[in-house]
């Protein structure tokens, strides 16, 4: 689903829960959170949903090692635990944090379901959201399964940056955001990059990767 559309949605479904909030005087809360601030840590039990209104966060997962992987970036109007709040288990697998300065809503359970009661086209969305947020983590899953650096850039490119044979460049946030979210070192991404770009099959800046053969990442995938 267009990227934009999804924006798009979650802007209206918080400006519809918020208007329900408001209109009924139902219990919320608003946290500002620093650069590096813990938002929610791992096994934390989730009790409220909650939706970025500023700033940029982070779902990180840790493994053994301590090292950090991104599962997610999330950016204003961005919603976390809302799997988690209706889970038999509702403990957080991960860790979420502040990148930037930021700001979140948090909104229980007991007044997300009041909010559905009073207009059910509202708990459409959610489930929506729901199902979106299922179909992400599916995909997160794929990635992590691709066996090797360069078949991992492949489903990234294609499932993640979009690029297919009209669109061909590949926005570069940092190599060291692009290593975290492929789980691998930065210095062995920069390696397979500077192979790719020797190949001819791609160039690259510090701001864009410029595909030259799609259909050579495309085949990888399929």
């Amino acid at each position: 689903m267009h990227k934009d559309y999804l924006k798009n949605f979650q802007i209206t479904f918080y400006q519809d829960l918020i208007s329900i909030i408001s209109k009924r005087k139902l219990p919320n809360n608003i946290k500002n959170y620093e650069v590096g601030q813990v938002i929610a840590s791992i096994n934390q039990q989730c009790e409220k949903v909650g939706i970025v209104l500023k700033g940029n966060v982070h779902i990180e997962h840790i493994l053994e090692e301590g090292k950090k992987i991104i599962i997610n970036q999330l950016i204003k109007y961005d919603i976390f635990g809302e799997i988690l709040l209706f889970s038999n288990e509702p403990f957080y697998p991960y860790q979420i944090v502040s990148t930037t300065t930021s700001q979140v809503l948090f909104i229980n359970k007991a007044t997300l379901l009041k909010t559905f009661k009073e207009d059910i086209n509202l708990l459409e969305k959610y489930l929506f959201h729901i199902a979106e947020s299922y179909m992400n983590l599916n995909k997160y899953i794929k990635l992590k399964s691709q066996k090797t650096i360069v078949n991992k850039l492949a489903f990234y490119f294609i499932n993640y940056a979009n690029i297919n044979s009209s669109q061909l460049i590949c926005k570069l946030k940092s190599k060291t955001y692009l290593a975290s979210f492929l789980g691998i070192e930065r210095q062995s991404l920069v390696r397979e990059l500077n192979n790719l770009k020797n190949k001819k099959l791609i160039d690259y800046d510090r701001k864009n990767i410029y595909i030259k053969d799609f259909s050579y990442f495309n085949q990888l995938i399929e």
